[in-house]
């Protein structure tokens, strides 16, 4: 009975664990190599500002909203349209955030949103 209970304890341990590595290994600064510009900033109080380009404007805007991570799942919850979720992914160059259709965000420097944004 007691190794059951030793083992359910480590089990959460160790979940808790690597979820408090993949909300530290969200939060910051993402990057698309392939638009140049775009960018999300997901802030450590659970809110976040995505650059993005607006293809019918020609304009970049900012949009603003709040994130949740669950699992590997990263949802951005906007203020004024449908939610996005992203897949977080371990990689050779470190951590990326990707959703369908060619969206991939790249783990960037702090001053690579700060500039942007």
């Amino acid at each position: 009975m007691k190794k059951i209970v030793l083992s359910a304890a480590l089990l959460v341990g160790l979940s808790t664990g690597a979820f408090a590595q993949n909300m530290e290994s969200v939060i910051g600064c993402w990057t698309m190599s392939s638009k140049p510009g775009e960018a999300i900033q997901l802030n450590r109080s659970g809110d976040f500002m995505f650059s993005d380009y607006n293809g019918k404007t020609r304009a970049f805007e900012t949009m603003y909203g709040t994130w949740t991570l669950s699992g590997k799942t990263v949802t951005l919850q906007y203020e004024d349209r449908p939610r996005q979720r992203f897949t977080l992914t371990k990689t050779k160059g470190g951590w990326a955030l990707t959703k369908v259709g060619g969206f991939w965000f790249a783990k960037a420097q702090p001053s690579d949103c700060r500039s942007e944004m």
